[in-house]
């Protein structure tokens, strides 16, 4: 069966378009702009379900309702029916997106098994070896700290993110780049090393990145690890075959 996973971020919505488990075609749209959302699946009509991961319930509420009045059915994934086993003081404190990433992780990969997604916010996402979520952290993202210091010094520059050839930067550019993007390798490093001290079976930690900023950092970072830009997509899909799997 076809159907649309529909991952709605801090800044953006993606969509994509599965047939059972493969990913047919995928489009990034603003956040606040569900009618994009709308066209897309109008352009795409080999299916007619959205199965919905959300960290913004009020696009949520207003991408459902214009599905409806449009004839499209949709479902909105929650704590509640997502499959996932957690071991956290709350789960509903756990970030659908998250809990989305995880839920592909302990299907797709081998275990014990770390997320790291690079968006608004960088998270690390633990399943252990017993396809459990176990817990992780949260830090502001590369994107977000570049933007909050530009917009609180009046003679910094938007920047492009790009690996500086040197660690010791000659103009402002340069400068700009080795503290945000190495400054941000090294410290993903230091987490990851820090994680590892807390997992059992740590040599055998498998290490997924997924988020736009992993393919700029992934030349130098020090660690093993594998990339996975649709990860969340897959979770979707994976919680909503699973799901239809058991009824």
């Amino acid at each position: 069966m076809n159907m649309f996973a529909i991952d709605i971020g801090n800044t953006s919505t993606t969509c994509g378009l599965f047939y059972d488990n493969k990913l047919l075609s995928k489009s990034v749209f603003k956040k606040n702009d569900p009618f994009s959302v709308l066209s897309y699946m109008r352009a795409n009509k080999s299916g007619a379900l959205a199965v919905i991961s959300s960290v913004d319930p009020s696009q949520t509420e207003r991408l459902v309702k214009l599905l409806k009045k449009n004839s499209f059915k949709s479902k909105v994934i929650s704590h509640n029916n997502c499959g996932l086993l957690m071991d956290v003081e709350s789960t509903k404190e756990v970030g659908i997106d998250r809990v989305c990433n995880s839920y592909a992780a302990k299907e797709l990969y081998k275990l014990p098994c770390l997320v790291i997604d690079f968006g608004t916010a960088t998270t690390y996402d633990v399943i252990n070896k017993d396809k459990i979520f176990i817990g992780g952290a949260i830090a502001p993202g590369i994107e977000v700290s570049s933007e909050n210091l530009i917009s609180k010094a009046a003679l910094l520059n938007k920047v492009t993110y790009e690996i500086p050839k040197h660690v010791i930067g000659k103009n402002t550019l340069t400068n700009l780049q080795s503290g945000i993007v190495l400054g941000a390798v090294d410290s993903i490093d230091g987490m990851v090393k820090r994680i590892k001290k807390e997992i059992i079976e740590n040599e055998n930690l498998k290490i997924i990145l997924t988020g736009g900023f992993s393919r700029i950092i992934s030349p130098i970072i020090k660690f093993n690890h594998e990339i996975n830009l649709d990860l969340t997509l897959m979770g979707i899909n994976l919680i909503y075959l699973n799901e239809n799997k058991t009824k």
